[in-house]
């Protein structure tokens, strides 16, 4: 595996939600005699660093259902914009989701994808049913951490670039690494605040010469 290893719980939260560019994540624990389960989701989000708490939702009807609620550990995995094809295949019938070598064994023997941006390692401590569905607390322990990237960044420069020579007044900050969405992650990547006070004094700067 070609991950960084975060032993502390905070920053291998932090340091995995700047690598979740997808918004799509792949969920992985063990069943009876070690069988590899896995899912896609769409819902994980974070609790707060402090603990470094995340959840996800599941449908109580699923496959999954039963090897989840016996289960100690999961594996969240993040994934970028390129792994569109390991999203579906963990949409797919179950018994195809682990037939490929492109996985192995981590942590407390969780079945580990090669190809995520990054993965929580993290203990289960609550499961609340709600319906047909069930919400599921964790808490992180510790992060694989895969290589940054941000694809767009490079089209962010060159329209700076373009609005410059056309006679806009342009402000660029690159904020390095972080995801093309991180100012969306207040709550859990600092950067994020940084960017949100550094667009507040820019429309301040704007607006008064206007005034």
């Amino acid at each position: 595996m070609n991950f960084a290893i975060e032993n502390e719980p905070s920053d291998a939260l932090k340091a995995v939600f700047r690598r979740h560019a997808s918004g799509v994540s792949v969920i992985t624990m063990n069943g009876e005699n070690l069988k590899p389960v896995g899912f896609t989701a769409t819902s994980m989000t974070s609790l707060g660093s402090t603990p470094a708490l995340a959840s996800f939702n599941v449908a109580s009807g699923s496959a999954s259902w039963g090897p989840l609620n016996s289960a100690a550990h999961v594996a969240i995995h993040t994934l970028g914009i390129d792994s569109e094809e390991l999203a579906k295949k963990m949409a797919a019938p179950h018994e195809l989701r682990f037939l490929d070598d492109d996985w192995q064994r981590g942590p407390h023997d969780l079945p580990i994808f090669r190809e995520a941006s990054g993965v929580l390692i993290a203990k289960i401590r609550e499961i609340h049913s709600i319906e047909a569905n069930a919400v599921v607390i964790v808490e992180i322990e510790q992060g694989l951490i895969g290589a940054e990237c941000d694809p767009l960044v490079d089209e962010g420069v060159a329209y700076g670039d373009l609005l410059r020579m056309a006679g806009v007044a342009v402000e660029l900050e690159i904020y390095h690494g972080v995801v093309h969405g991180f100012v969306n992650m207040g709550r859990v990547i600092p950067e994020a605040k940084r960017a949100h006070a550094d667009a507040g004094l820019a429309l301040k700067r704007a607006f008064s010469q206007h005034a």
